[in-house]
């Protein structure tokens, strides 16, 4: 009778973890920025998923200087979680910068991520349509951060 109700209980309590680990493991993308030590005090704008195995994790934050941050964060198959590959300072929107401006830019994986104040059209870019708003600012007047997908060529 002891085994029997050591057995339910095992299975109770290894059933769960084994559907968490096949549906992604036990983390987010937010949850593996919040567990990278560099970054304190953060408030997440958003989360734009590029692909089922890249997530860009916009958010602002304190590590030598309050910034907006770029995360680049990467599924880890063998792991079965989401791990941060690198951390980019976009620094903060400015009318210095212009009205369009371009902080980041991974030819590896395709994107480009950038500053608009307004909205984005024909005279800032040749294709305004490849630009997405991702999130506006509220405490920077009229700024939104876009993303643009690039093709990647091979």
């Amino acid at each position: 009778m002891h085994i029997r109700m050591i057995l339910i209980a095992v299975v109770l309590f290894t059933l769960p973890a084994c559907i968490q680990w096949e549906e992604g493991g036990q983390n987010t993308p937010e949850e593996a920025v919040k567990t990278y030590d560099r970054i304190e005090d953060e408030r997440f704008y958003e989360t734009y998923k590029v692909n089922d195995e890249l997530a860009l994790v916009l958010l602002k934050g304190t590590y030598t200087e309050e910034a907006i941050w770029l995360a680049e964060v990467h599924f880890v198959h063998d792991k079965n979680l989401w791990s941060v590959r690198s951390i980019t300072n976009m620094k903060e929107p400015s009318d210095d910068i212009g009205t369009f401006k371009r902080m980041f830019l991974s030819k590896d994986d395709g994107y480009s991520v950038g500053y608009v104040k307004g909205d984005i059209d024909e005279s800032s870019v040749e294709d305004s349509s490849n630009y997405q708003i991702v999130t506006e600012l509220e405490e920077y007047e009229e700024w939104k951060i876009w993303v643009n997908e690039t093709p990647l060529l091979f």
